[in-house]
């Protein structure tokens, strides 16, 4: 009896889509593989110049975040909250930062696009192929 409140996921093309589409398990698998990735980045940042760490943010970063966008991207805000924050993370590490330090203009001089407006061009471009 106490099982009929949990919710079955099934993976299909690397995306764990659950019952609800609530995309929870799915975006915590993606925060996982981001977390990795940012220890690797942290552990070099010492030593790279910031060119190459935008690099390796997009090698081991910005893929998991694109793939599938367009599904999981259009989760709750607050689903969406942790990737966006580690997003954040990984930009003050590229650009050798406090951890509280201001992003906006980080995206701006880093010329990366953030989660949401990711989103939002991922939407907007797969609408138009559509047509």
């Amino acid at each position: 009896m106490g099982n009929e409140c949990e919710e079955t996921s099934f993976k299909y093309l690397g995306i764990h889509i659950e019952d609800h589409l609530t995309w929870k398990y799915y975006i915590v698998h993606v925060n996982t593989k981001v977390l990795r990735s940012l220890f690797s980045i942290k552990q070099v940042e010492n030593f790279l110049p910031r060119d190459s760490m935008r690099t390796l943010y997009f090698a081991s970063v910005h893929f998991h975040y694109i793939y599938g966008i367009v599904t999981w991207g259009n989760a709750s805000k607050a689903a969406l909250h942790h990737p966006i924050v580690l997003q954040k993370r990984a930009l003050r590490i590229i650009n050798n930062i406090n951890y509280n330090g201001h992003t906006d203009p980080l995206f701006k001089a880093s010329r990366l696009v953030k989660i949401d407006w990711l989103v939002q061009i991922s939407s907007l471009c797969s609408s138009y192929l559509i047509r």
